[in-house]
C-alpha cells in the first residue's frame, strides 16, 4: 500500500460562490419560498451561516422582501469587492434585481 496517500488526505469541494436554492427561487418571484429555501439549507449546512455567501443570500431574501432595491445592490456590491461574481451569477442577480426592486411601478410621474 502506498503511504502518500495517507499523507495527503483527501480535501473537501471548495464551496460554490452562491448557493443555488434561494437565487433561483428569488428569479420566479417566490420571495417567502426563498426564504425557507433558505433556512433549510442553512440548517443542513451548519457552516452556511455567516459565510460570505450566506450574508449575501440573507441580505439578498431582506432585500427582495422589503423591495429595497438600494440595499439589494449594495450587498451585491460589498460581495464582489471579496470574491468576484461570475457572468452566471451576475445574470440571476440582475434578473432578481429587476424583478424585485421596480415593484413601485416603475414609471415616473408627469408632474407639469
Amino acid at each position: 500500500m502506498c503511504r502518500c496517500v495517507a499523507a495527503f488526505p483527501p480535501r473537501p469541494a471548495p464551496r460554490p460562490t452562491l448557493t443555488p436554492p434561494p437565487p433561483s427561487v428569488l428569479a420566479s418571484g417566490d420571495v417567502v419560498n426563498a426564504e425557507l429555501k433558505l433556512s433549510e439549507f442553512a440548517a443542513l449546512d451548519y457552516t452556511f451561516q455567516g459565510t460570505l455567501e450566506g450574508n449575501l443570500a440573507e441580505a439578498v431574501c431582506a432585500a427582495c422582501a422589503a423591495t429595497d432595491a438600494a440595499a439589494f445592490a449594495t450587498a451585491c456590491a460589498e460581495y464582489d469587492k471579496i470574491k468576484r461574481l461570475d457572468p452566471w451569477h451576475t445574470g440571476l442577480l440582475l434578473a432578481i434585481k429587476k424583478m424585485h426592486g421596480e415593484e413601485d411601478g416603475g414609471e415616473d410621474e408627469d408632474l407639469t
